[in-house]
This record gives C-alpha cells, structure tokens and sequence, in this order.
C-alpha cells in the first residue's frame, strides 16, 4: 500500500494484524448518456474514506496521480459526477486490528478482538469513448 505523504498511520504492535476493509457492494458508474467523449480513455481518479461503519465517506476527484484527468481538464464534470456518485453508494466490510492473546489464528475464528479503523483507499475508473451507458474498467490505486 502506497500512503500519501502526511498520512496518518497506524502501528501494528506484536499479536496484531490489520485487516482490510472488503467490499460487498460496489456497484460502478455508467458512461454518462448524451455526452460527448473527450478522450479515447478517460481515466478519473476518486479517493474516499471507509469509516468505521464500512460506509464509503467523502469522495472527492484524487489528483496529481499520473494517468487521471484533472479537474480544469474541460468536459469531465459528467465522469467525475458519475465516479464519484457510484462510490457514495459502495459498502465494505470494515477495516479493523485485530489483536490476538495466544495465536495468530484467533483473528480468523472470531476469538480476537478487532478494534474497527477508518482508511483511505483510491480508485482509477476508466471510462471508454463509444461505451455510452456501459459499466466502465475499475483498479484500486
């Protein structure tokens, strides 16, 4: 996992294991209908925050990664839009530490105890001209 500079970041101590938040509903943003496409690839970058609730919180357009638009680029409001209304909508199972007493094992059979954290996760979508109303490519950052 790449953090941004200035991250928080959270110590994993000896009988402890972090555990990644996982999706279980992430339903993708559709081509936006009756637009015209402005490139042949149009990648948009949106990070959010996975609260403690598994919830996706604050979406907003990631940028100065390479190969996403940015935000003065004319035209892409409609695709940021659409990014950014399909993460609303995604549900994880949250991510959590889980901190065990006597074997490592015990995060997996539910005798540890998983204390829930909020993370930060980014996502490249990659909207495809000629694709109008079609589910668009998705990769984790």
């Amino acid at each position: 996992m790449i953090l941004p500079e200035g991250a928080e970041r959270t110590q994993v101590e000896d009988k402890q294991q972090f555990v990644m938040a996982v999706p279980y509903r992430q339903p993708l943003p559709a081509y936006p209908a009756g637009v015209t496409a402005v490139a042949a690839q149009l990648p948009v970058c949106v990070e959010f925050v996975v609260g403690e609730d598994g919830a996706a919180h604050s979406p907003r357009l990631l940028e100065g990664v390479p190969d996403c638009v940015a935000a003065s680029q004319p035209g892409i409001t409609p695709f940021v839009d659409a990014a950014l209304a399909a993460v609303a909508q995604w549900q994880f199972f949250g991510a959590g530490m889980c901190t065990w007493q006597r074997e490592e094992a015990e995060c997996s059979d539910g005798r540890a105890h998983v204390t829930p954290l909020a993370i930060r996760l980014s996502y490249r979508f990659r909207f495809s001209a000629g694709t109008p109303g079609q589910p668009v490519a998705v990769e984790a950052l």
